[in-house]
């Protein structure tokens, strides 16, 4: 039942409780009925209501004796029947001939209230309920309720109003007999357990409170939001100082709902029996008067808390997904200068001597090019674009392989502690990529505890996810592997949780920047299918738990590339070099053309294409970027393999589009990553020319 509907069944059963209190004190029936009408518009909120009498005559009269709301001189002119002609063929007359409650959800486009349609409008009337009054098999006469919204009444709503008429005629026959008291107590019961049914039943928390937000009733839903085992235990709770995150909290909602008499969909911060915080949207109103103040207020609270949490968790994935995106698009104009850097350092140094100083200037260069290519890979890995190579593997076998390296990385103030499963599962994943996992985990545990030192613990366990909570993490239910790292640091708050995977975000106190760690063990966590769990608090230390799905069977590895030996040098092949960037193809040019290649070069895919088919495809390699201006390079290695199949092409890059790493892979094709070395280029040029 929605949030709206629940409202509309509420508003009617108290219009049914009320209806039958007066029932119960009533000693006429004029009375009677236009104290229902007014209870239909004051408590129920319907724009207008009357009770009409089924007169016996000859034209079988409908007597309008009671109403209340918005009337205006409507029931003048109504001239209601319920005989079967045009004035009988409306929601009265039919309700009162066929003994079933009329709706007309539509009064605009109800074809049957066309005589009393423009007077109906005028007055704000949108939708109706007739309800026959019928008492021991006899029409009485008819209740009508309009409301001022259009399908207004539901079925549930329904249902109340019609058990409401049939107690109010009832009423009215027990009234004729001089009988109602019996009837309009047993009334009473039967509505009052039917309200209870109800407040029992609902899926939200329904609650009657003091205005200093003291709990007098609330049904099984509500014990179960605030994490309490019965009614009574949280009656004792003190309003001010448990239930609710902060006292300007409740003080700003018991501000609204009194000046306003309610409140709609009102964002309330609670906290339950265990101190955690809970976001909800209260619907409420006041009740009762004591001396113009409230007595209490009665309502609705539907729990946000884990809606907005999966919210937040969309938002932040969101978030680093286009981190990411920025990160791969920085890479790959990164690498390509590198290239170039790195290519023209290996072509100086294969012209100075030996013993020359600047040979020593250069060699340094190149380092500090190296530890660049090094930055630019962990963007890609950050932003889940560096190709993997991925087969089945044991953690367990990594991690005691990584713990004489992680020793000398975390120093002597530190000790690893292991627990790991002897039956481990395995999981499909690049060796290299889980090793910057784990050594990132283990130095952010490290420097959780940089001012006490202490232990860091590893572990490794199989588990069995369900179908809901995978759900709740965008993943298939079954068989993972889960890594483990917790430290005994200082621990974080809320707020830093939920930032500790974006770049460059530190939860160390008076730090800025840890730079990409955690960036990159979310990255290459999501790149391998799965999710990290963070579980900290100021003091407590951290730990973060890494599920990895568990491959089912053992999964084929692709065979690498042969180790070149001997001499990298051309003779004389014709090569077709396509690249965009001027200063990589000018470098690579000139290194092939040094060693022995001739070569033609390219600056887009449709200027290569032109080449090719100029020169009739007398090429014994082509060589080209995958990320051109215009079509890309696979799209040039197919049109270059339908002319020539026999043709190598080798394509390179620094960032690959998802998209085009699955045509690479999938359609086999050779491929070299961006920057690589002058001895690398040649190596793999040397390889494909003389294949078999």
């Amino acid at each position: 039942m929605t949030e709206e509907a629940l409202q509309r069944s509420n508003r009617a059963l108290k219009v049914l409780s009320e209806c039958n209190q007066v029932l119960v004190r009533s000693q006429d029936e004029s009375r009677l009925l236009k104290q229902v009408c007014d209870i239909l518009v004051d408590v129920g909120g319907y724009r207008f209501a009357w009770v009409g009498i089924a007169r016996k005559d000859e034209q079988r009269t409908v007597d309008p004796v009671a109403h209340a709301g918005y009337e205006a001189g409507y029931l003048e002119n109504a001239s209601i029947t319920w005989a079967d002609n045009e004035r009988g063929r409306g929601p009265t007359g039919r309700a009162i001939r066929e003994r079933r409650p009329v709706v007309g959800r539509d009064i605009a486009r109800n074809q049957g209230f066309e005589p009393w349609r423009a007077d109906a409008l005028e007055r704000g009337y949108r939708s109706s309920i007739a309800l026959p009054l019928v008492t021991d098999g006899e029409v009485i006469g008819s209740l009508q309720v309009y409301s001022g919204e259009p399908e207004a009444f539901n079925d549930d709503e329904v249902r109340l109003l019609v058990e409401m008429t049939n107690d109010i005629a009832y009423g009215v026959k027990s009234l004729r007999l001089g009988k109602h008291h019996e009837l309009a107590e047993k009334a009473l019961i039967d509505s009052e357990a039917k309200y209870r049914n109800l407040f029992e039943e609902s899926k939200d928390a329904v609650f009657i409170c003091t205005p200093e937000g003291r709990i007098t009733d609330l049904n099984p839903a509500g014990i179960e939001l605030f994490g309490f085992q019965s009614k009574e235990e949280l009656q004792k709770v003190e309003a001010d100082s448990q239930a609710y995150v902060s006292s300007e909290s409740w003080a700003d909602f018991r501000k609204t709902i009194e000046e306003k008499g309610f409140v709609k969909d009102y964002e309330l911060r609670l906290q339950n029996r265990q101190g955690k915080e809970l976001i909800v949207l209260a619907s409420a109103t006041t009740a009762g008067s004591n001396g113009g103040n409230s007595v209490f207020f009665t309502g609705i609270l539907h729990d946000m808390t884990e809606r907005l949490r999966l919210e937040e968790q969309l938002y932040r994935a969101q978030r680093l997904e286009s981190v990411g995106r920025l990160a791969g698009g920085i890479a790959h104009d990164f690498n390509n200068f590198l290239t170039a850097v790195k290519g023209y350092i290996d072509l100086a140094l294969t012209e100075l001597p030996k013993d020359s100083p600047a040979g020593e200037d250069l060699v340094e260069a190149g380092r500090s090019a190296e530890r660049a290519a090094g930055l630019t890979r962990q963007l890609l890995i950050f932003s889940r674009r560096e190709s993997m190579n991925l087969k089945p593997l044991d953690l367990n076998i990594t991690v005691k392989e990584m713990l004489k390296m992680l020793d000398q990385i975390i120093g002597e103030r530190y000790q690893i502690v292991t627990v790991l499963d002897d039956s481990l599962g395995r999981i499909n994943a690049d060796a290299g990529h889980i090793e910057q996992v784990i050594m990132n985990l283990v130095v952010n545990a490290r420097d959780a505890m940089e001012a006490t030192g202490g232990r860091i613990y590893i572990s490794t366990e199989n588990t069995v996810i369900g179908e809901e909570y995978a759900e709740s993490k965008d993943a298939a239910p079954g068989n993972y592997v889960v890594l483990t790292v917790r430290d005994t640091g200082y621990g974080m708050d809320e707020e830093a949780r939920l930032h500790i995977f974006e770049p460059f975000f530190s939860k160390k106190p008076g730090m800025e920047s840890t730079g990409l760690g955690l960036s990159l063990v979310y990255g290459i966590t999501k790149q391998h299918g799965g999710w990290i769990d963070v579980e900290s608090a100021p003091d407590k230390g951290a730990t973060f738990r890494i599920f990895f799905p568990e491959v089912s069977s053992k999964t084929s590895v692709p065979a690498g590339g042969e180790e070149i030996t001997g001499d990298l040098r051309g003779n004389g092949e014709r090569l077709l070099i396509v690249e965009d960037e001027e200063q990589v193809r000018k470098f690579i040019v000139t290194l092939l053309e040094r060693n022995g290649y001739e070569v033609t070069e390219a600056a887009t895919a449709e200027e290569a294409l032109e080449r090719f088919n100029k020169e009739k495809g007398h090429f014994d390699l082509v060589c080209s970027d995958v990320v051109l201006p215009g079509e890309d390079g696979v799209w040039l290695a197919e049109r270059l393999s339908g002319q020539n199949p026999e043709i190598p092409i080798l394509l390179a890059s620094g960032y690959n589009h998802p998209a085009e790493q699955r045509a690479i892979s999938e359609d086999g094709l050779n491929f070299i990553s961006k920057p690589y070395s002058r001895n690398d280029l040649l190596a793999r040029i040397k390889e494909l020319i003389t294949k078999d």
